[in-house]
């Protein structure tokens, strides 16, 4: 019979993680309390403190993608149905037009 490999959420390692960073116990005091090999919180605690910056830039870049994806998306839409400006203030969203003969044509 094969054995499964355990796999632990990203709460539980980050949980192990941040207990390994304050450096109350050590690395094989931890292992023991949450039953983990002393490999695997190493790995996690150096995975943690590597991504702390891209987590506080994440929100940026994230922002900065949707803004590209929804300015590419909208450039797009207006090329291929030749889309007028109407009223931008209407649906909230500053120097967009909107299509004027979208409920003007008989469906």
């Amino acid at each position: 019979m094969i054995k499964k490999r355990k796999q632990y959420s990203p709460e539980f390692k980050a949980k192990v993680a941040l207990a390994a960073l304050r450096n109350e116990e050590s690395t094989a005091e931890l292992a023991a309390k949450y039953e983990v090999h002393p490999t695997m919180i190493t790995n996690w605690k150096r995975e943690l403190t590597e991504g702390a910056a891209e987590f506080f830039n994440k929100g940026q870049k994230t922002k900065k993608q949707h803004g590209n994806t929804v300015d590419e998306l909208y450039r797009r839409l207006t090329s291929c149905f030749n889309i007028t400006p109407w009223n931008d203030f209407c649906i909230g969203f500053p120097n967009r037009p909107m299509p004027t003969d979208l409920f003007s044509r008989a469906h």
